[in-house]
């Protein structure tokens, strides 16, 4: 199974539009409840990163090819403050430069 894989909810919403492949998304790292994206479409959590008693090995429901939501994944792990800024980056208005990941500050060493 592939999926496309999101940045955050409005790049989900891009790529479910395409209509060529199941789509996940990152998610900010307190974000463990169902969601919408800006379009509304119903954004699931992924059950093994909210639950101790669920794996990958045992749901696999992000390998359900047509399923009707996007699967969520909450930013976790060592590189969870990296993905938190990437998902809360905003693209400046016309006339103003866009924020990079080069700008955002660097994530304290583990």
């Amino acid at each position: 199974m592939i999926n496309l894989s999101a940045n955050d909810l409005d790049h989900a919403d891009q790529l479910v539009d395409l209509g060529i492949a199941p789509v996940v998304t990152l998610l900010p790292a307190d974000q463990v409840t169902p969601t919408v994206t800006p379009a509304g479409r119903t954004v699931a959590i992924c059950p093994a990163s909210v639950r101790d008693d669920v794996s990958c090995a045992t749901c696999g429901v992000c390998a359900v090819a047509h399923r009707k939501a996007i699967i969520g994944f909450p930013a976790h792990g060592s590189g969870a403050k990296k993905a938190q800024r990437v998902f809360f980056m905003r693209q400046e208005p016309a006339g103003h430069s866009a924020v990079t990941l080069e700008d955002a500050p660097a994530a304290p060493p583990a």
